[in-house]
């Protein structure tokens, strides 16, 4: 089986478990615990960007310099010395401060950096095991989850030490199988030419978590809690409905390293469209019967919220379809530009609209976010490439009879 496939065989994978993990939290949880979650869990996300210090980053960029065995251990050293720092602080932190959401927080942000920097890493270095090993570890983190329900009073500290256990398990089979915990010296010249090359990725990756979560940090900080735990489960179920265009994404990253030519998104792009409205449609008129049914009375609201986030699904997946070409193509400081804007705007609103209008106002301002990054990517690359507006926008009979082909073929 190709890469391709078997990313795509991940991709739902994941999909299909995650929103498994989704319902089995909501049922455990509550809705209250469930938006506590949901925040904890996206700001151990944000803050995991800055820990990581760009590091996992840098590795593709540095190993496609130096494509060797050494090159790959002298990064796994480095991503040991940072989990060893942190895991020191995180010990002293929950001694001190006794409270479950930090003590979650904590045992979260460590094990997220160093998952985040061994899946990056081996995305270059052995990806069928990295595609391998994300199936198991999916899989695996539903069947934790639905024995927690089982055996286990409702608390964070359950799916966090879940959570936790398989996002350590994970860069753990890596080491194992791959670096043999890479035992040798750091340089520390070669870790300062790292961090300087570093910052720029670092904080480009933090505005596109921030664009993605920080309107539920906002929302704890500034809603109520039941706005909060119907939050999480939308922004959850839509979160989803752009996986198939990820996949689509990382098949296409090798093809353009390839191509010059700017049409080669243009298919890629229409199958994420379509693949994406598809499940908007679905969502739309499917999740007014199903969210209350499968996730609780509690979380009907949660359908509203859902119809409104889904109008940002098609603008992101410009954004991330065409950023790819942005990016493939040298063009990082209009990449980190737009998503500057878009998270300063993202927070100026909400400051505003979560007070004003709750949940339904981060819903709206959400999908100002992504609606306002996907419209400068498309008449950016408009601009740039000189493709005509029919040919970026239209899907010819041609480009759907090749459609399958792209997802499916090698």
């Amino acid at each position: 089986m190709s890469d391709y496939k078997l990313n795509l065989i991940s991709k739902i994978v994941t999909a299909v478990s995650g929103l498994g993990v989704s319902v089995v939290l909501a049922r455990y949880l509550g809705l209250v615990l469930r938006g506590e979650f949901a925040y904890v869990l996206q700001l151990s996300g944000v803050l995991a960007i800055v820990l990581g210090m760009g590091l996992n980053q840098a590795f593709p960029y540095y190993y496609r310099r130096r494509p060797v065995d050494e090159t790959y251990h002298e990064f796994v050293r480095l991503f040991a010395i940072q989990f060893v720092i942190y895991s020191l602080a995180a010990v002293v932190l929950c001694v001190v401060v006794r409270n479950e959401s930090v003590v979650c927080l904590v045992l979260l942000l460590v094990s997220t950096v160093l998952y985040q920097q061994m899946e990056s890493a081996m995305a270059a270095y052995n990806i069928r095991m990295k595609i391998g090993t994300n199936i198991v570890g999916a899989i695996g983190r539903l069947g934790a989850h639905i024995v927690m329900v089982v055996w286990l009073p409702a608390s964070l500290l359950a799916p966090t030490v879940i959570s936790a256990s398989v996002w350590l398990l994970m860069p753990g089979y890596y080491l194992v199988r791959t670096a043999r915990f890479s035992q040798g010296r750091v340089s520390l010249g070669y870790a300062r030419e790292i961090g300087a090359f570093s910052w720029l990725p670092m904080v480009s990756a933090l505005l596109l978590v921030a664009n993605y979560n920080f309107d539920t940090v906002m929302l704890k900080w500034l809603g109520s809690a039941r706005d909060l735990g119907n939050y999480a489960v939308a922004s959850g179920i839509v979160v989803y409905l752009w996986m198939v265009s990820d996949a689509i994404k990382e098949v296409m990253v090798s093809r353009l390293v390839r191509s010059r030519d700017p049409r080669v998104v243009l298919m890629p792009l229409k199958a994420a469209l379509a693949a994406s409205l598809a499940g908007v449609l679905v969502v739309a008129a499917g999740g007014d019967f199903v969210i209350p049914r499968v996730f609780g009375p509690d979380f009907a609201d949660s359908y509203k919220l859902c119809v409104i986030l889904v109008l940002g699904v098609l603008s992101m997946v410009y954004f991330k379809i065409l950023g790819t070409y942005v990016l493939a193509d040298g063009r990082r400081i209009f990449y980190f530009t737009v998503l500057a804007v878009a998270v300063i705007l993202n927070v100026a609103v909400n400051l505003f609209a979560i007070p004003a209008f709750g949940a339904m106002g981060a819903a709206w301002t959400c999908v100002l976010s992504y609606s306002v990054t996907g419209v400068a990517f498309v008449v950016y690359f408009r601009r740039v490439t000189e493709i005509p507006w029919r040919e970026l926008l239209w899907l010819s009979p041609s480009e759907a009879r090749r459609m399958g082909s792209l997802i499916f073929g090698g």
